[in-house]
């Protein structure tokens, strides 16, 4: 997968003169585990000029484009905290539903995959996790989880994730 050009600029000062020589302050912005724009901010010792200064800054934003996001490392129960509860809030779901969606959490998913990283997850996981149900006679429970019940659960996310 590749990822889309960056089109940021970021920021390079005027150079700034200081005992120890002159230094370059640049500042561009990174994404961060909560989708938010953080800035960032360097001081550049040592370069011969503003085009050197500007490669660098350049050199960092393309770094920061290909680099693993911030918060790769998620574990469900930190994208659901972090994510799935204020999108819930932002799109204004009833409470019922945020109950529902809460008690399937809290009673039955994240038990099982609340520390695996999201990466981690894979249709396998969900297919124990279907057939461990049906072989403790859950199957409301599996209904609830999966918008196609026991038929083939593997082929779409859970319902609770797929609400728009």
């Amino acid at each position: 997968m590749t990822r889309r050009q960056s089109y940021q600029q970021g920021y390079v000062s005027k150079p700034i003169p200081t005992q120890s020589g002159t230094v370059f302050k640049i500042r561009y912005r990174v994404k961060s585990a909560d989708g938010k724009w953080n800035q960032k901010a360097e001081t550049l010792y040592g370069l011969c000029g503003k085009k050197a200064a500007r490669a660098v800054l350049e050199e960092r934003i393309r770094g920061a484009s290909f680099a693993k996001p911030e918060g790769s490392d998620l574990s469900l129960r930190g994208f659901v905290d972090a994510w799935w509860k204020p999108y819930l809030q932002r799109k204004g779901v009833k409470p019922s539903t945020k109950r529902n969606y809460d008690s399937i959490l809290e009673l039955h998913i994240l038990p099982v995959f609340g520390e695996l990283r999201i990466e981690e997850i894979v249709p396998l996981h969900i297919e124990r996790f279907t057939q461990t149900k049906v072989a403790l006679r859950a199957l409301p429970t599996v209904h609830k989880c999966w918008p196609c019940g026991r038929h083939a659960p593997t082929a779409s996310p859970p319902r609770f994730l797929a609400h728009e």
